[in-house]
């Protein structure tokens, strides 16, 4: 793995942080890196307040989207919610019904079925709400380019308020009012919200027009924090309030679900952050929809019945465990395939099939592919006559353009640069395969398949310090484009006896100034021998806090592990 350096590009400036703001060098480097830079950006960046938020009606479409849902409580109309799947459409999902429920709404909800139903809105799911008695449909996370289902709704007599967050089609479906803060004049501020956070900018919208308590909504940032996280957005603009403070309310949640969701995940009474959101509690609400439905996960988050509430959470528990052995058991699988072949055959892009593969799973496992092994990679499986992959990239390589550049070959594309979805005919597998190998050999150079490890900043061991973890952890929340600081430290002394813990991590001690940390490096076990016969290593890392029997303690979880000549 290559390790780049991230350079300073304005020392002055630096200088102003660091004199100013009495901020340490490594840390101004960072900020400056990540265009913070004056010391007003820098108060605003490390102080996220609620006021920071915008007015939700300088959203086009806001003012439309809540006339017609106070239309619809007024003359008691029937509001169906139309979901997603995912982490974020089942928290805006939640939401919403929390917020139409207390707003004294008669509603019905419809989430559709990753297999059945596929993504986004169906005629087949928007017949279920008509049978419910809706009169009027509100989607989230979906919808924007859902031109005929629209039109379908509107021929059945149900008006439809869009509320999404996903890029723009050429043309926008004909809908009673549509919310998406990537259409032109919406606030800079708004345009990275996930799917939950523009159904919460909806529910700002009908508190500041039915004069409510604005402050009583607040109470479901928990969900809004949820979805944020597990969508992997960028944490800028509103995103960054919304998830600072949905943290925190998630931590002391009042919804019995949730609560109970934290207990299973080994995470009551302890700080959230993006990581614990990402790898704890987002995988068990999804799991439910990869491998079957995503009703259970909805129903928990809404409930506030401790029995159902605990059935539940059980359920999901177990979805968990069956969806984590049959990642593994497809990895081998394609691991098996991938070996099988000729190395020329993925070269440079990984295309495997096999027609019993799930198709909830696939996307998983093409990722951890793509991170072993640092290839585009896409993997195929068959699903209702067709041929249905997910794909996933290295940085730099635009997987949607080198997919619809094969546009003679499959059925259906979408998704975005580094995700995406496909859908062709079983006979032309082969054909789809090597005119991608074709596309990738003119348009994916060679450098962009070597792995690189970017460095924010260089440490020296007296740096190394609780100082500089406060300063890291202001910082917080992480997530793209604002990911926790990677730090790089030379030859740097390993003391005591480096061993080996639970499945494959290597754990150690290094000697800072004149005091000694923990050090974990997960999956880096081979490591022991070199590192035992060194005694010293150049380390990258991230600083972490270790709560030691209630004490704060610093530890370093390793990225990469060198050894100097």
């Amino acid at each position: 793995m290559k390790w780049v350096l991230k350079k300073t590009t304005d020392e002055n400036k630096a200088n102003l942080l660091i004199s100013e703001c009495n901020v340490p060098k490594p840390i101004a480097d960072i900020l400056l890196n990540r265009g913070i830079d004056t010391p007003d950006i820098l108060h605003n960046f490390l102080n996220p307040t609620i006021e920071q938020l915008s007015d939700p009606f300088e959203l086009p479409g806001m003012e439309k989207a809540v006339d017609r849902i106070i239309s619809a409580l007024r003359k008691k109309e029937k509001i169906g919610i139309y979901g997603d799947y995912d982490v974020d459409g089942v928290t805006a999902s939640a939401l919403l019904y929390h917020i139409f429920t207390k707003l004294g709404a008669h509603i019905c909800w419809y989430i559709p079925s990753r297999v059945y139903d596929g993504y986004g809105l169906s005629k087949k799911g928007i017949e279920k709400l008509r049978d419910q008695g809706a009169n009027l449909i509100v989607t989230v996370d979906c919808g924007v380019s859902s031109l005929t289902e629209i039109e379908y709704a509107r021929s059945l007599g149900l008006d439809c308020v869009v509320t999404d967050h996903h890029e723009l089609s050429e043309e926008l479906p004909n809908a009673s009012a549509i919310i998406n803060p990537k259409i032109e004049g919406s606030p800079p501020s708004t345009y990275y919200l996930a799917g939950v956070g523009v159904a919460f900018k909806l529910a700002q919208g009908l508190y500041t027009k039915l004069n409510m308590d604005i402050k009583s909504l607040y109470e479901h940032l928990d969900l809004v924090a949820l979805g944020t996280a597990s969508d992997i957005v960028p944490i800028r603009g509103e995103n960054r309030v919304l998830l600072k403070y949905g943290l925190q309310i998630a931590a002391k949640s009042k919804k019995i679900g949730l609560r109970i969701l934290l207990e299973n995940c080994g995470l009551a009474g302890r700080r959230l952050s993006t990581a614990t959101i990402v790898f704890g509690v987002g995988p068990r609400i999804n799991s439910a929809a990869r491998i079957g439905s995503a009703n259970a996960p909805f129903k928990l988050l809404t409930t506030y019945n401790f029995t159902l509430a605990t059935k539940l959470s059980k359920f999901l528990e177990e979805e968990n465990k069956k969806r984590k052995e049959i990642d593994e058991d497809l990895l081998n699988q394609a691991e098996e395939k991938l070996l099988a072949l000729d190395l020329d055959d993925w070269k440079k892009v990984i295309v495997l099939f096999d027609s019993n593969w799930h198709q909830g799973i696939i996307g998983i496992v093409a990722a951890r592919i793509v991170d072993k092994y640092y290839k585009p990679t896409i993997l195929l499986t068959a699903e209702n006559g067709y041929v249905k992959g997910s794909a996933r990239s290295v940085s730099g390589f635009h997987i949607l353009d080198a997919i619809k550049s094969t546009q003679e070959h499959i059925i259906d594309a979408g998704g975005h640069r580094y995700a995406a979805g496909v859908k062709l005919d079983k006979s032309k597998i082969e054909d789809f395969r090597n005119a991608l190998k074709k596309y990738a050999e003119i348009n994916l150079p060679e450098k962009l398949l070597e792995k690189k490890l970017y460095i924010d900043a260089v440490l020296h061991k007296e740096d190394i310090s609780m100082e500089m973890l406060k300063w890291v952890e202001q910082l917080a929340p992480y997530g793209p484009e604002n990911m926790r600081p990677v730090f790089a430290t030379s030859n740097i002394e390993v003391i005591g006896e480096p061993r080996i813990v639970g499945t494959d991590h290597l754990q150690f001690r290094v000697m800072g100034d004149r005091k000694a940390y923990d050090v974990i490096a997960f999956g880096m076990g081979e490591m022991i021998t070199k590192l035992r016969a060194k005694r010293t290593a150049d380390i990258a890392y991230v600083l972490e806090v270790s709560d030691y029997f209630g004490y704060d303690e610093l530890k370093l979880r390793v990225k990469d592990i060198k050894f100097p000549e």
